[in-house]
Order: structure tokens, then sequence, then C-alpha cells
């Protein structure tokens, strides 16, 4: 199996590369904009012929709310 250096979490690298067909390799990981219960990166894949596809990776993540956070109650 091919290592992948990158800023998933190992776990995250590790479902990743067991996903992928045989002979693929991720090339690049970049930051994705997301919802606030998830980090969203696109992880370019290619493979021996040297064909390139794109898969986009979701992460749930635990939610934290800020101190600073305002939220208005409205009536009906």
């Amino acid at each position: 199996m091919t290592r992948m250096s990158t800023d998933l979490a190992p776990s995250t690298a590790t479902w990743v590369l067991e996903h992928l067909e045989p002979g693929e390799r991720v090339t690049a990981v970049d930051s994705m904009t997301g919802g606030i219960t998830a980090e969203v990166r696109r992880l370019t894949v290619a493979d021996d012929q040297h064909a390139v596809r794109v898969l986009v990776l979701k992460s749930y993540t635990a939610v934290s709310v800020s101190a600073n956070c305002r939220c208005r109650r409205t009536t009906k």
C-alpha cells in the first residue's frame, strides 16, 4: 500500500488508500470550502497509465460554537 503524505488524519488517509483502485495514488490534496460540520478536500488521483481523476473527500468533524455567536429567537 502506498503512503500518502498530506494533512489528512492518519485514519482518513488509510481509508482513502484502501478505496483506491490498484495502481492509483493520490498526487495532490487541496482544501476546499465546506460546511460548519465538515472539512472538504479535493484529491487528485493518478494511475500507472497517467490517467488523472479528481475526488472530493468530505470529513465530518465536531461542531464548536463560538462564545461570540448570537442567536435570535423568532416568533410566528
